[in-house]
């Protein structure tokens, strides 16, 4: 098994567009166009579920803590005055950095959050 990304349909359809372009098949190409904007007009119509929109909530209050002064999660899970696990605020750290909307700064071993 390989380690290559998983394509997509919109990958495969755009591949199917080069092809079809290519040797000449306007039709295939045209076919090709019409499925993406299908996808794209799913992809529109796709409401976030309840727990992603607790999730942008508790996002914006870490950022609110996070927004003067670099914290560790559990001194952030502290600030936050709300039930809610050090796990589940360390992968919400993790996806505001790999989002760029914090940065993690690792002093000592220990690694502090800063919004950006």
């Amino acid at each position: 098994m390989s380690n290559a990304t998983k394509l997509t349909q919109r990958d495969y359809f755009n591949e199917i567009i080069e092809l079809a372009l290519d040797n000449g098949r306007e039709d295939l190409a045209e076919f090709a166009k019409g499925r993406i904007a299908l996808l794209d007009k799913k992809a529109e119509n796709k409401k976030p579920t309840k727990k992603q929109e607790e999730n942008a909530d508790l996002k914006a209050k870490i950022a609110d803590v996070i927004a003067n002064e670099a914290k560790t999660a559990s001194e952030i899970v502290k600030a936050l005055n709300v039930d809610v696990s050090i796990q589940r605020v360390s992968a919400l750290l993790k996806q505001m950095v790999d989002a760029e909307t914090a940065e993690r700064i690792v002093e000592k071993k220990t690694a502090r959050f800063k919004a950006r």
